[in-house]
């Protein structure tokens, strides 16, 4: 069954988990597929907001959503056909290093960093 096998990472104020589904249909070749998931680590619930860029078009808006019984719907998790491994974060980018050997780049909404060096120190020798 689907399982967490890497350590979950803060991004901002959102938990991100990555989980995987083995395939265990062939024991030689090891596959399947997973999710990244993103949530309110303070409440464990789906986040106010949406996170994924889901169609890829820059905005973070009803398009991101998912339609659940006529009510546009926040979603908290983005499907992977290989096993996700835990995403890299740059900004506003995330970067998902694929088992199949693949990678998938998705926008994430306000929670990035910026690339800088945050401090420095100066060693002097003798």
């Amino acid at each position: 069954g689907e399982r967490m096998v890497v350590p979950n990472q803060f991004q901002g104020r959102v938990l991100v988990g990555t989980t995987r589904i083995p395939d265990a249909s062939d024991v030689c070749r090891p596959t399947g597929r997973g999710f990244v998931m993103a949530i309110d680590p303070f409440t464990g619930a789906r986040l106010d907001r949406t996170f994924f860029d889901l169609n890829r078009d820059g905005l973070f808006d009803d398009f991101d959503r998912l339609m659940v019984n006529g009510v546009l719907t926040i979603v908290s998790g983005i499907g992977f056909v290989s096993s996700p491994n835990n995403p890299i974060f740059i900004e506003n980018v995330m970067q998902v290093s694929l088992d199949d050997g693949g990678t998938d780049v998705v926008g994430t909404q306000g929670t990035g960093v910026d690339a800088r060096r945050l401090s420095w120190r100066e060693i002097i020798g003798n």
